[in-house]
């Protein structure tokens, strides 16, 4: 805005080129993702926002004023600034939306987590930029998936998969089971060896609804799978089928 972000207003007559920063420090060359939610109003190629990651031996020239060639139309940003928004340009947006992306950086080091507002004064009456809920996380090399467990009145057959993204050694892969799924106290470990895991478990309690998580370790880290419920069917002998488990907001 042009009074210090006291309100969500700007004057469209003003030229004006703003950057708001965090500096971070990335420790370890991999995969990130970075989220964040904005509303931009804007004005097309003319008064917009962009999102960065600039690194630190780049970042001379983040002040109010600057426009590191970023001027009117044009919007090609300096050579060694990643764009993080996925999308590039933002504006003419109504309400909020949400932006994610992923990307992998190869130099660990320091960072400026940078927002940047374009107000060229071009004429029109719209409301600038607005960021919230700004977010950096290191992914994991691989993704795990809980598969839907077969079941008995008193087993169960428990399984997921696991989807590796990159180079990485896994050491233990299991599963954690209850009857709360808050409370999945139940641990069985095994040693990894292949992508899609197993583990049978028995003296269930018939009719009973069952929570469980796979997980997988590396580096000692521990990624979760989503968790996963079934309900046991009644006594095997008497003839009866599984009852459908309904689940109602």
């Amino acid at each position: 805005s042009d009074d210090g972000g006291e309100n969500y207003s700007y004057n469209n007559r003003a030229t004006s080129y703003i950057y708001a920063y965090r500096r971070i420090n990335i420790t370890v060359a991999d995969k990130y993702q970075f989220d964040f939610d904005r509303r931009v109003r804007g004005e097309g190629n003319y008064d917009l926002l962009r999102a960065f990651l600039v690194p630190d031996s780049l970042s001379q020239n983040l002040t109010a004023g600057a426009d590191n060639g970023m001027n009117s139309n044009n919007n090609t940003a300096p050579a060694g600034w990643i764009d993080i928004s996925n999308v590039g340009i933002m504006s003419e947006q109504m309400g909020w939306k949400h932006n994610s992306s992923k990307l992998f950086i190869n130099e660990p080091g320091l960072y400026y987590l940078t927002f940047f507002w374009k107000n060229d004064g071009s004429d029109g009456d719209n409301p600038p930029a607005a960021v919230d809920n700004v977010m950096v996380r290191k992914l994991s090399p691989f993704e795990i998936t809980t598969l839907a467990a077969p079941h008995t009145s008193t087993t169960a057959t428990l399984s997921a998969e696991i989807v590796i993204d990159r180079e990485v050694e896994i050491t233990q892969v299991g599963f954690v089971f209850g009857e709360s799924e808050s409370q999945l106290l139940d641990t069985l470990r095994m040693t990894y060896s292949e992508n899609t895991f197993t583990r049978q478990i028995t003296d269930l309690t018939p009719q009973t609804i069952y929570y469980y998580q796979a997980f997988a370790k590396y580096d000692g880290r521990t990624v979760l799978g989503d968790v996963v419920l079934f309900r046991t069917k009644s006594n095997d002998t008497d003839g009866t089928i599984d009852n459908p488990l309904t689940i109602e907001n």
